[in-house]
């Protein structure tokens, strides 16, 4: 959460009802980061000064207080006693409970071991659940803002060259990745900001229209690349749901049957896999990014710049020296459409990033 924090300059306590945040810039998105996970406000005597907690334990002041924790397993959460926030709680206890398979969440779900799933259900259980006459289950579908996309290390020979990689957009089929194996679940996604957000554009669509093979060799025969571009893909294999692997075979017959591309593809589970983000390791990789605010700048910003949430640098002045700053001047969010339709556009032109599709939420 660091990355989000660059407008603040320092913090102030005056006392014990006050709290003051001097920014070194305008940032009019500054209150949305104030409402993240990580802005909770804790006592100083719970953190050391300048260090990082070691102990494990956690401090708060929610509704419920962290009884134990078993990582990837359950985490119990029990009353707090000493809460005075606004929440009317109808029960003593919550128990999350997490799941590496869908199919193993639904099943605990029919069989009356968990009350409610949120996040990870896979495309056919979606389905299943959407035709399913068990009326003790109920399937609520909302707009959601998670995206996934690909990423082009500039490190790479091959991914670093421009017409490679819009020669990949130019074939890649978004539509035939959510029909085929996302059964519809998902949205084609043409633009790093997905929609239902101010700001959102469709410039892959708008620049690229239809996957098209030939337009594709046109692109690199104008760069002097006439043979088939060698590339490994990389994927997380238990982060983003029981269908990406699925997802990048698809890609890869994608790319594979344009003669264009020889496509090899690797996985690593997460955490090892972020090691190798970071590294440089990955020609391209996929990711996934779930907002920490609802705001197009939270679509744009993480991923530019020299220290960006991907690991691998991509400076982009015009973005970080004068349309982001000049957005987070206006509080009035519809004000800066201008801005982000210029930023996505620029994103576009680089093709250093890939959007492939926006996820839905189903609880």
């Amino acid at each position: 959460p660091a990355g989000l924090l660059g407008s603040l300059e320092r913090v102030q306590a005056p006392n014990e009802r006050e709290v003051i945040f001097h920014l070194n810039k305008p940032d009019a998105t500054f209150p949305f980061v104030l409402a993240t996970p990580a802005m909770s406000i804790v006592s100083p005597d719970a953190y050391p000064e300048d260090a990082l907690r070691k102990d494990g334990d956690v401090v708060g002041s929610g509704p419920y207080r962290l009884d134990s924790y078993n990582e990837g397993k359950e985490a119990v959460l029990v009353r707090n006693e000493g809460y005075k926030g606004f929440a009317k709680r109808q029960n003593d206890a919550v128990t999350i409970r997490y799941f590496q398979d869908s199919g193993a969440m639904v099943k605990a779900l029919r069989d009356e071991q968990i009350d409610v799933t949120y996040r990870g259900l896979a495309a056919g259980d979606v389905v299943e659940l959407q035709g399913s006459r068990d009326e003790e289950i109920q399937l609520v579908e909302g707009t959601g803002t998670d995206i996934n996309y690909l990423v082009f290390n500039p490190k790479d020979p091959w991914a670093n060259r421009k017409a490679v990689r819009q020669a990949i957009a130019q074939v890649v089929d978004r539509a035939a990745i959510a029909h085929k194996v996302y059964k519809d679940t998902v949205d084609p996604l043409y633009s790093m900001v997905p929609k239902g957000l101010t700001g959102h554009t469709t410039g892959f669509f708008d620049d690229y229209g239809d996957p098209d093979v030939d337009k594709a060799r046109e692109i690199l025969a104008d760069a002097n690349i006439t043979r088939r571009v060698p590339l490994t893909l990389w994927y997380t294999s238990d982060r983003y749901g029981s269908e990406t692997a699925a997802e990048f075979k698809e890609l890869e017959r994608q790319l594979e049957d344009s003669g264009l591309f020889t496509i090899t593809l690797k996985s690593r589970p997460w955490k090892t896999y972020v090691k190798g983000y970071q590294n440089g390791e990955y020609p391209v990789f996929g990711r996934g990014w779930f907002p920490d605010f609802p705001d197009a700048e939270n679509f744009i910003a993480p991923f530019v710049g020299e220290q960006n949430a991907l690991g691998t640098p991509y400076p982009a002045p015009e973005i970080t020296g004068d349309l982001l700053p000049r957005s987070r001047r206006e509080s009035d969010r519809a004000n800066v459409v201008k801005e982000f339709e210029e930023a996505q556009q620029i994103l576009v032109d680089d093709a250093r990033l890939l959007p492939l599709w926006q996820g839905r939420q189903y609880v």
